[in-house]
Parts: structure tokens; sequence; C-alpha cells
């Protein structure tokens, strides 16, 4: 072969083997950009997955904040509560009394059971209905009491 005739060839096999380098490069590039783009929306999908379990974490925070709460409410309720025990009168009223205490000066203290019933702390107080002594709930009127009725004494007049 002559020389000018190879160096023909080896060029064109050089360019053959540029432009397969460029049309390799090009499907490369293809190929990374794809890859790329697909690595790409599977960040955002997990981003995406982060932000719900955040949603999710804080949610949970707050519900357990709550329940903390209504616990710590419930047990001060309880504790409340404690200072006192349910007691049935003479006349058959139920209501909570305080329980005795070790002064005896101290007056018991007296809570209606039906407003306990619904969470609520009702004093009751004693006042006078007619003849008789009765507690008073706000809420639910008049509960006979331990305290004797006034009876009434016959007035003789002298003449």
């Amino acid at each position: 072969m002559e020389l000018p005739t190879l160096a023909g060839a080896l060029a064109s096999l050089k360019l053959a083997a540029d432009a397969a380098k460029g049309l390799l490069s090009e499907r490369d590039d293809r190929l990374v950009t794809k890859v790329i783009g697909d690595m790409n929306d599977r960040m955002m999908d997990v981003q995406n997955q982060c932000l719900a379990l955040l949603d999710k974490q804080y949610a949970l925070a707050e519900s357990e904040r709550q329940l903390k709460e209504k616990l710590r409410k419930m047990e001060e309720k309880a504790a409340d509560l404690d200072q006192y025990e349910l007691h049935q009168n003479t006349h058959g009223a139920v209501m909570y009394r305080s329980k005795v205490s070790l002064d005896p000066s101290d007056k018991p203290v007296y809570l209606c059971a039906n407003c306990m019933a619904a969470g609520v702390k009702t004093f009751l107080q004693l006042q006078r209905s007619g003849m008789k002594t009765v507690f008073f709930c706000k809420e639910h009127g008049e509960i006979r009491s331990e305290i004797p009725d006034k009876v009434m004494q016959p007035v003789r007049i002298r003449f």
C-alpha cells in the first residue's frame, strides 16, 4: 500500500473513532442526564416523605402534650377528690364529706355528689328552709341536712 493511501485510511479511521467517541459521549451524556433526572425525582419523593413524617411527628407530639395535660388535670382532680369520702346522711341524702380531721374544731365540708359525678366541684351551703336546715346546691337544689329540725313549742298563755 502506498503511504498516502495508508495515511488517508488512518485519518479516516481516526475520524471514525472520534465520531464513535462523540456518539458514545453523547449517549453517555444522555444517560447521565437521565440518571440525574431520576435521582432528582427520587430525592423529591424522599423529601416529600420526610415532610409527611415531620407532620405526623408534630401531630403525635401535640397529641402527647394534650394527653399529658389531661392526665395532669385528672391526677389533680383525683388528689382533690381523695380529700373527701362518699357520705350518706340520716335522711338518705348522698354527698361527699371532707375526711375527718384530727382537729375537732374543723367542721366537715360537703360537696354535691351529682355535681362531682359531672366533674364539677360544688360546695353545699347550709340554709334554713322553713323549719328545717338544708344543704343547698345551686344546680340541684335542697338536700336535707343532719341538723335537727326546729320544733315549734306550743305557746301556753296563762291567764
